[in-house]
């Protein structure tokens, strides 16, 4: 496979990660903050 078709293959999958990634620590965040109001 040429270094073309892994940069796009790279570039397309990127986005889907940052989006749950950015998920995942907004709801760490909110049980965090959530936790400590708690208790």
């Amino acid at each position: 496979m040429p270094l073309s078709t892994l940069q796009n293959k790279g570039k397309q999958k990127t986005p889907i990660i940052s989006l749950t990634t950015r998920k995942i620590i907004r709801g760490a965040i909110l049980t965090s903050k959530t936790g400590s109001i708690l208790h």
